[in-house]
């Protein structure tokens, strides 16, 4: 990594810029000795205003979207009453793919996407995320000179969605023409089924490939699986593992070497688990990948894990949470001591949700510090850990650490062991907010799990603040639009009342407990599934993938 003293001095910043520095100062969206650090970097590299704002997160993108759109009095597409593109007629639709076509690597080198075409009047409206960026802007008026090109500001992330979700790309025209103009559909493209053509035998081009198609599918996982006669690669795209293409195993060894070279593995040991991370740019942004091998019978397998922040990371309004459970979260994380502890399977979302807290609790003011196994995505002003048990530094060790770092909100990845669990609990009576994760089919087990691994169900009494239970459940497919819209979140969140503190301390049965809580307004994953299945929201199949429909009557449920 090149050095602050090593970077090349270029010139000063123009005083345009400088000047909208100045303003920030102004309005109180920066201070002066955030200003001086500004100007400096601005001095030593030649990074736009917002690209230095951001890194240094002295400044949110919605924040700097809003006050950069008063300055320009630009539009914020998020606040505008358009929800969608649209065209003014059915050319324009093949216009605007010849030009995202002809132009596809500078939408994503200039993070800006189409909004609106009018081919009569040649007016073309582009989403950008930096309506100060004259630099920038002038390139994109240069690059559609037969246009007039106007500006809406948006957040980078929107920008993205509508470049992979593109509803005027070619392959989608002819079938989207039949229907009406104003209800232009979003199709995201999706990996195609188990391919029959061989790609080409270089590992590199034949990774590169599995790669892309992973990324427009939005899968969360690559795995590579050996066989007897062949590889294969499957997706797992919405919690589904979906098999993708197929290779002759000949070509396994050269394909496996590359992709431990990729990871930082030892390409020589093949008895032994390993685990490494390497980091790819592609389409205009920077994406992490994890990656673990494990030895099986057929050779090793491989799997990739993919940390899109893109489509992984979300605040908490974002989550698809119902209004009352984010009222509920958001009071709990306002308490200023105690546990909130999340359950349910890998892959329920748990790590989402959880970095969703961090960052809404990282605008209060706090030190914020964490221990995690792995780091999967690194947020601003908030002091992250990775654990690493192979030198003794665990969970339990790491918390002993962490509360010498004069903290006020601790996440601990997850409770294993009875150590853990005490120390978690004890930084929870200590006047320290904790948020961990415990394995649990349910938010009403996890007072009894915690007795299992060794704790005094009297310390738990006012410690347990708040229990959330989560799973994701595929949508159906949405015939009007042809398209799949991703997975949909059955929660439960659970209050710790005095009245429930004291059940918990007693040990009373399950039975006792639910009908505790349903007298406060608890609902169950189950009723919340169900209400969704007569809405149409969910079907049957989709809940039962991640969920016992199953309800117990109160005999069987007393019996456990």
């Amino acid at each position: 990594m090149t050095s602050v003293a090593q970077r090349q001095i270029t010139p000063s910043p123009s005083s345009e810029n400088t000047d909208y520095a100045q303003h920030l100062v102004n309005t109180g969206l920066l201070t002066a000795q955030e200003l001086k650090i500004v100007q400096y970097e601005q001095k030593l590299t030649p990074r736009s205003l917002r690209k230095i704002l951001l890194d240094a997160s002295f400044i949110s993108e919605e924040g700097y979207l809003k006050w950069s759109c008063k300055e320009v009095e630009g539009i914020f597409y998020e606040e505008s009453i358009k929800d969608k593109i649209e065209y003014d007629q059915p050319t324009s639709l093949y216009d605007i793919a010849d030009i995202c076509e002809s132009n596809k690597d500078s939408f994503y080198d200039f993070k800006i996407a189409p909004l609106k075409l009018d081919s009569s009047k040649k007016e073309l409206s582009v989403l950008i995320t930096d309506l100060l960026d004259i630099e920038i802007k002038d390139k994109i008026s240069r690059l559609f000179k037969n246009y007039k090109v106007t500006f809406q500001g948006a957040f980078e992330r929107t920008i993205f969605q509508i470049l992979e979700d593109a509803p005027w790309k070619k392959e989608h025209l002819k079938n989207q023409l039949q229907e009406s103009i104003n209800d232009v559909f979003y199709i995201t493209e999706k990996p195609t089924t188990t391919s029959t053509q061989e790609p080409a035998e270089n590992p590199v081009q034949f990774i590169d490939s599995i790669i892309e198609g992973a990324l427009k599918g939005k899968a969360s996982d690559i795995h590579f699986s050996p066989e007897k006669l062949c590889v294969n690669v499957s997706l797992r795209i919405h919690g589904d593992l979906e098999k993708y293409r197929l290779k002759h195993i000949e070509f396994w060894p050269q394909i496996l070497s590359r992709l431990k070279i990729m990871s930082g593995m030892n390409i020589a040991e093949k008895r032994l688990p390993q685990s490494g991370r390497f980091s790819l740019t592609t389409a205009g942004r920077d994406i992490d990948f994890r990656a673990s091998t494990h030895p099986i019978s057929t050779g090793e397998n491989f799997v990739l894990r993919i940390l899109d922040r893109l489509h992984s990371f979300m605040e908490l309004d974002e989550l698809g949470f119902a209004e009352n459970h984010i009222k509920q979260i958001k009071k709990n994380l306002m308490q200023p001591y105690g546990m909130i502890i999340m359950t349910g399977p890998t892959g329920s979302g748990k790590t989402t949700t959880l970095y969703s807290m961090l960052s809404y609790l990282k605008e209060q003011n706090k030190n914020i510090m964490t221990l995690e196994d792995p780091i999967e995505y690194t947020l601003p002003h908030i002091r992250q850990t990775q654990v690493q048990p192979e030198i003794d530094f665990d969970f339990s060790t790491g918390v002993r650490s962490l509360l010498r770092q004069d903290p006020d909100v601790l996440l601990i990845g997850e409770i294993r062991d009875e150590d853990t669990a005490k120390m978690a609990l004890r930084a929870a009576m200590t006047g320290h907010l904790v948020l961990t994760t415990l394995h649990t089919n349910s938010t009403l087990s996890v007072p009894s799990r915690l007795i299992d691994l060794g704790i005094d169900p009297h310390l738990l009494s006012g410690h347990l603040n708040c229990i959330i239970s989560q799973r994701l459940a595929k949508r159906p497919l949405n015939k009007k639009r042809g398209a799949k819209k991703g997975r949909l979140p059955l929660v439960e969140v659970l209050n710790v009342t005095s009245e429930l503190d004291t059940l918990f301390m007693r040990q009373e049965p399950f039975y006792v407990l639910q009908k505790n809580a349903e007298k406060h307004g608890f609902v169950s994953m189950q009723q919340q599934a169900k209400d969704y299945i007569a809405r149409g929201d969910l079907t049957i199949e989709s809940v039962q993938r991640v969920l016992s429909l199953e309800e117990k009557t109160e005999e069987e449920t007393k019996e456990q």
